[in-house]
């Protein structure tokens, strides 16, 4: 039980860390894709200086 306590607690913190990691970037892409106008102003803005 100790060596299990050992090894196991490490892997459920890295578990929950990937985890939130995940659920940070599936957001960013919803709220990028939910607003599609903003990500259209930008690609205007940066076409000009290309």
């Amino acid at each position: 039980m100790k060596t299990f306590g050992k090894i196991g607690l490490p892997k459920i913190i890295l578990m929950i860390v990937i985890f939130t990691l995940c659920l940070i970037i599936f957001a960013e892409i919803r709220t990028s894709a939910q607003t599609p106008d903003n990500s259209r102003e930008t690609e205007m803005r940066i076409a000009p200086t290309l």
